[in-house]
């Protein structure tokens, strides 16, 4: 029998091959939509996901919502294409070889959720414009495709609307756009504070007068007789620098003498973003049941010093009137530490004197009591005495009076009685109303990342219900000087730039190094040398792309990217293009040529709506003004948001009106490896023989000293003759003076000009033209008198494949012009200051030609608390007017008379009609196209035709009656024969019989 052999030990797994599987474990990513990547990570071998975000820390897990991403965005899971549901993260393992996709959507504005956490002014996202045309991998990227040629040739296009060929769009007027009344134009015809819980926090930057939101419910107090309204704004995201409080247009408070005297006893407190308000709780409910409601009378009475007969009224039995309530004190979920029940005296409270009408004083006396209760509003204890006192008073005017109580936290129910009854008849007065119930909730009293102002302010009949609380204050922002940061009150798009790109509450939280940092400090310094500002306030959400062009729109400069670092390009006149491109490195039939001519139909002036800074009104200024030789007649309408003064305001309608003008040479080419050093807003200058105005280009094919040869010969027309040179790394090298040599392919160069072109740029011609063996020769363009390169703005672009389209604009020194001169004055307002008064701000109207009829345009900021508007129009410089108009809408057009007039709206609201707002129009010239008729003419025409109609249709008519007049003419004489005829016929037999027979 042979032994039992001992099982064998399985064969151990080879060492190499684990290390291979672990080797080959793919990486776990985190994408912020539409594909900007985040975080990456490796997983663990068999790790479950939630095992995988709790060690990366990529998320967190909330009791109440479950899983939460940075910035709170909503995250799918994608697992080798298909989603895997949340429920089951807990089971599912990561495979070596699974692709892991956490995809991050950014939200919109208006969704709510947490308003510290989600953008509070500024969607707090890493920025998603980074997968725009002007991302990562240089320019474009490379992306699969084959380029699209645009075919080669040239167009012209006619104009009709304002042409902006900018990096910067302005939005159109709000007087164009009825629906704009979020923006800064509207706000300032909608002021007033509000409390916006659960809304974003506003994040302010720049200089404004603004009327900021409450921080916390405003509340009012009893003390004495007096009443206090106790008010917390707040103001903006981060740290403020204040110059004035006002309280509607009056001033309360300013830095150099504080409290008005006007607000005698008023209390104000600035606080940092995250200090403890201690000039009052802030964390106090006003019941809403609570509203007045009169305690029932008892019987007996408390006493008071004269009765009937002129005698004190000793106290007597009493028996208390009916309890009112009980009433929750505090909402549900709270805990409140002080209870405050408020009463008045209405009609006083005193005795009357039936001896000598002395006015005595009067006793009272109040019981409140109160019980604990659950969520639902349900009693769960006894009630428990909150004070029981006995108040005396002598004053025939309206008696006031509050009583605090601290309490063990708790929610609780608080009923109210009075133990006596009330005096009655001529004997004096003592009815008491429940005038407020407070609850002093248990809750920090502090506000983190908020700068705002508490205000204590005496009751009076100036300050009485005004919730219309003003803040004139700059932004503290940090601030490079040099060598470090410091905060300070500033104005600096560029510092307002940098802040909402770093800022991790409410910026996009990218961090410094993420940040084109030379760029900013270079842009913040133009600025402040052309003293621009940006001066707006973020009240809701905006995504992160749209918030930085905003900041930055006002100077005339755009964010771009490169790479994963967001860096600032202006729109400004720059004569060193970054780049030349020739013949040689534009794709073959890829040009393309679009001149847009002017038209009589194009704006001929723009007007920009402004809040300007004197008035803090909405505003308007033109370019070109009108004056005594001009006066614009078809004006286009715009607005910059963050524009407060009236020279910037200016500067920058000019730029939009002058770009319109002379940047209508738009061109389209198309270039291989060179488009990914071309970044959004570079100047490139282009040669291009087509359509032959661009220069003559070639390459460099030999050189001899200072001779050039040149492949192909280029043109020699007329002088003088530049040329420049295309360095290895894309830039060019010149203008060098140069005339033509022994034939035309020969440039000779002069050698002061390439001397002194040498020394500009530090460099040599041996060193321009160098280039690696195998290597293409360096590309020349050569400028004539005739014929030249053309300076290009880049404005778009798109990948095609391993080539990249690029879409420009010829650019114009006289675009950038600065000597505009000054802007006319800003007018005087022309409106009563009662702002109950409904006001038609921003009339803009204008009569054009329809089909062939005059036709009026009009419209105007909508107005706050219209009901509808009335327009009319007058031909006779206002003696008589005719209504056109009568609506909601705050936009009209209507056929009017081909005449000068003047229009006038009139704003109506549900108590009373607002002043006349007025423009006088021009009558245009009606032009008619060819088989078109004019007005005049069609109406004389169709007179005409009426009027022959008419006539014909009455020589009808005429006929025809006459036709019948007579045959009811004949008719009555034929019936006249027959009628004789038949008595004729009847009487002759009768006459027969009557005649005697004949013998």
């Amino acid at each position: 029998m042979k032994p039992a052999r001992a099982p064998r030990a399985p064969a151990p797994r080879p060492r190499d091959r684990r290390r291979r599987e672990r080797a080959a474990r793919r990486p776990a990513v985190h994408l912020v939509m539409p594909g900007l990547e985040v975080a990456r990570a490796e997983p663990r071998p068999r790790e479950t996901v939630t095992s995988f975000l709790r060690r990366t820390g990529w998320a967190w897990r909330d009791r109440t919502y479950g899983w939460q991403f940075a910035k709170g965005l909503p995250t799918i899971l994608e697992i080798n294409g298909e989603a895997v549901l949340r429920k089951d993260w807990r089971r599912r393992r990561i495979g070596a070889s699974d692709q892991v996709r956490f995809m991050s959507f950014p939200r919109g504005g208006g969704q709510g959720g947490n308003a510290v956490k989600q953008v509070i002014g500024i969607v707090a996202l890493v920025a998603v414009s980074a997968f725009a045309l002007w991302a990562p991998v240089g320019l474009f990227g490379l992306t699969a495709g084959s380029f699209g040629a645009t075919a080669l040739g040239a167009g012209l296009a006619i104009g009709g609307t304002l042409l902006v060929n900018a990096l910067i769009l302005p939005k159109a007027g709000a007087t164009n756009s009825p629906s704009s009344n979020a923006d800064q134009i509207y706000s300032v015809t909608a002021q007033g504070n509000v409390a916006k819980l659960g809304q974003p926090l506003p994040v302010w930057y720049g200089r404004l007068k603004a009327f900021p939101d409450f921080a916390a419910t405003p509340w009012a107090e009893f003390i004495g007789n007096d009443q206090y309204l106790n008010l917390l704004l707040s103001v903006s995201m981060g740290s403020m620098s204040y110059e004035k409080i006002y309280v509607d247009d009056t001033v309360f408070w300013d830095q150099t003498n504080g409290v008005s005297a006007s607000f005698a006893g008023a209390q104000v407190a600035f606080y940092e973003p995250g200090a403890t308000v201690t000039l009052f709780p802030t964390n106090v409910d006003q019941s809403v049941e609570v509203n007045g409601q009169q305690l029932p009378s008892g019987t007996g009475t408390s006493g008071g010093q004269y009765d009937t007969n002129g005698n004190p009224i000793p106290p007597s039995a009493r028996t208390p009137g009916a309890w009112i309530g009980p009433f929750v004190a505090n909402p549900a979920g709270t805990e409140t530490q002080s209870i405050a029940v408020d009463f008045a005296f209405a009609a006083g409270c005193f005795t009357v004197s039936g001896k000598d009408g002395s006015i005595g004083y009067s006793n009272v006396w109040l019981t409140a009591e109160y019980a604990s209760c659950d969520d639902a509003g349900t009693q769960t204890g006894p009630f428990n005495p909150l004070f029981s006192t006995t108040f005396q008073y002598g004053s025939q005017a309206p008696v006031r009076n509050s009583v605090k109580v601290d309490v063990f936290p708790g929610r609780y129910l608080v009923r109210f009685r009075r133990e006596d009854a009330e005096l009655a008849g001529t004997g004096g007065s003592n009815s008491v109303i429940w005038a407020g119930l407070r609850s002093f909730l248990k809750g920090n009293n502090s506000f983190p990342d908020v700068s705002t102002i508490a205000i204590r302010i005496k009751a009076s009949q100036s300050t009485q219900g005004s919730y219309k609380f003003g803040v004139l204050g700059t932004r503290v922002l940090q601030v490079w000087n040099g060598s470090a940061f410091v905060s300070q009150a500033t104005r600096s798009p560029g510092w307002a730039f940098f802040d909402s790109v770093a800022n991790t509450q409410y910026g996009s939280g990218l961090g410094i190094s993420k940040v084109d940092f030379n760029a900013v400090v270079n842009f913040a310094a133009g600025c402040t040398s052309r003293n621009d500002t940006f001066d707006f306030r973020f009240d809701s959400a905006v995504a992160v792309p749209e918030a930085f062009d905003k900041i930055l729109g006002v100077a005339r400069a755009k964010h771009f990217w490169l790479g994963d670092t967001v860096s600032i390009v202006r729109d400004e006149w720059r004569d060193v293009p970054t780049m030349l491109l020739t013949d040689r490195e534009i794709v073959r039939d890829s040009t393309a040529i679009d001149f847009t001519m002017l038209g009589e139909e194009d704006p001929d002036a723009v007007i920009l709506e402004y809040v300007d800074e004197n008035t803090w009104q909405a505003a308007q200024v033109q370019y070109p003004p009108n004056g005594d030789t001009f006066t614009s007649l078809n004006a286009t309408t715009i607005r910059i948001d963050g524009i407060v003064n009236r020279q910037q305001a200016f500067r920058e309608c000019g730029f939009t009106y002058l770009q319109s003008f002379y940047r209508r040479e738009n061109v389209t080419i198309g270039v291989e490896y060179e488009g990914r050093a071309i970044t959004l807003g570079s100047v490139v200058r282009v040669q291009s023989e087509l359509p032959q105005a661009y220069g003559y280009g070639g390459a460099v094919v030999g050189v001899a000293g200072n001779a050039l040869t040149l492949d192909p010969a280029p043109t020699w027309d007329s002088g003088p003759f530049y040329i420049r040179l295309r360095r290895p790394n894309g830039k060019f090298f010149g203008p060098v003076l140069c005339t033509e040599g022994a034939n035309a392919a020969i440039a000779n160069l002069n050698p002061a000009s390439l001397a002194a072109a040498e020394s500009s740029q530090s460099t040599t011609l041996t060193a321009v033209l160098a280039r690696e063996d195998g290597g293409e020769p360096p590309s020349f363009e050569l400028g004539t008198g005739e014929s030249s390169s053309k300076l290009c703005l880049v404005l778009n672009g798109s990948p095609n494949g391993h080539t990249c389209s690029l879409s420009l604009v010829v650019d114009d020194e006289r675009v950038h012009a600065t000597d505009l001169g000054t802007p006319p004055i800003l007018p005087s307002p022309q409106y009563p200051s009662n702002d109950k008064v409904p006001l038609v701000f921003g009339l803009n109207a204008y009569i054009s030609q329809g089909t062939a009829e005059p036709r009026l345009f009009a419209s105007w900021f909508p107005t706050e608390g219209a009901i509808y508007y009335v327009a009319g129009i007058s031909y006779d410089d206002g003696k008589s007017w005719t209504q056109v108009y009568e609506g909601a809408e705050n936009q009209f057009d209507v056929i009017v008379s081909l005449a000068a007039a003047t229009l006038r709206v009139q704003a109506v609201n549900a108590t009373m009609r607002g002043a006349y707002s007025t423009v006088d129009l021009d009558a245009p010239t009606v032009k008619l196209a060819p088989g078109m008729v004019s007005l005049e003419s069609f109406n004389a025409a169709l007179k005409k035709q009426v009027t022959e109609v008419t006539d014909q249709n009455n020589d009808e008519i005429n006929a025809n009656l006459q036709l019948i007049s007579t045959a009811v003419a004949n008719l009555t004489s034929r019936n006249w024969l027959d009628t004789k005829t038949i008595r004729s016929e009847m009487s002759a037999p009768e006459l027969a019989q009557r005649l005697p027979k004949s013998r």
